[in-house]
């Protein structure tokens, strides 16, 4: 039988959670959040480039793009596909949208084609169309002019519509991209429903974390209708447990890890789309790289664990 000092321990931490959301929901107004400066930025590494389907998208699942621009100085650009789809709220998400990529460090653009008429992106078929093939041609331009070593996008199973509608272009686009016979990595992302497979968790520091939570809550008008921001921590706490399991093996001793995002890994090559055969836990302790990632998942052999 559990001694009352262990349960009361447990019960005080969930009435901790539960006031920080109360408190969240019943706060009169959010201070403008602190710009965070990041180390010096190296332009001579190719970009991370990060198709967001919505603000606050950048926030929720950018950890694996903030760990590279902090500890290698690796640009990140958050293109924005949409602004959401309330007219009335586009001006005032654009300025939160804007205050929470300085949180991060993160350069911004707009998608202008899916800004102005975001139904597009929900709507968005792999069939052939004129519609479809302006949205693909708008990406294509924003490949074309940053080269970047990788591409984060949500995965096409995501739930929301703007999100698989967010998946399937930037699948299409990065297809004809590697046409032209160049190789492009890419991660998808989750948000509204996990991933089928997963082989890339990337933990986060304390830091970090709450680093995400303060760019989540750049976005005001969207917490204050749901504290999300305070959840943040809680999702990324339950990654490792499912990361722990699904990618560890059930039953298998936990990764040492508390927060953590989930992606797949993949690589365009020549118009086909490769999931990298490795298991990779990227560990806060060890610096992250890019090119050692890139080359090590996918340079042969099966799938396995392995701690960068």
């Amino acid at each position: 039988m559990a001694e009352p000092g262990e349960v009361s321990r447990f019960v005080g931490y969930a009435a901790s959670l539960r006031q920080l959301i109360a408190d969240e929901l019943s706060a009169p107004g959010i201070a403008s959040p602190p710009t965070f400066r990041s180390r010096r930025l190296d332009t001579t590494l190719p970009p991370v480039l990060l198709f967001s389907p919505h603000p606050d998208d950048e926030s929720i699942t950018g950890l694996l793009p903030l760990r590279l621009l902090e500890e290698e100085g690796r640009r990140v650009i958050n293109v924005a596909l949409t602004l959401g789809s309330q007219p009335d709220r586009r001006e005032a998400r654009a300025a939160e949208l804007t205050q929470a990529c300085d949180i991060l460090g993160f350069e911004l653009e707009r998608s202008k084609a899916g800004c102005d008429a975001p139904e597009r992106l929900k709507s968005f078929a792999r069939q052939g169309d004129k519609e479809r093939d302006g949205l693909v041609e708008s990406i294509l331009r924003v490949l074309v002019r940053h080269q970047p070593a990788l591409v984060v996008y949500p995965h096409g199973r995501d739930r929301h519509p703007a999100h698989e509608g967010a998946s399937r272009l930037l699948e299409r686009a990065l297809r004809l991209f590697s046409k032209q016979g160049g190789t492009i990595a890419a991660v998808e992302t989750e948000c509204w429903q996990p991933q089928p497979r997963v082989n890339l968790i990337v933990e986060g520091s304390d830091a970090q974390v709450g680093r995400l939570c303060q760019a989540i809550r750049a976005h005001h008008g969207e917490v204050s209708r749901n504290p999300y921001h305070v959840r943040q921590p809680i999702r990324m706490l339950e990654n490792g447990f499912r990361a722990s399991e699904l990618v560890g093996g059930f039953g298998n001793r936990a990764l040492p890890v508390a927060y953590c995002e989930l992606y797949a890994l993949f690589r365009y090559r020549n118009g086909r789309k490769r999931r990298s055969p490795q298991q990779r836990f990227c560990s806060q302790t060890a610096s992250l790289s890019l090119d050692r990632l890139l080359a090590e998942s996918f340079g042969g052999g099966g799938a396995k664990r392995e701690v960068l």
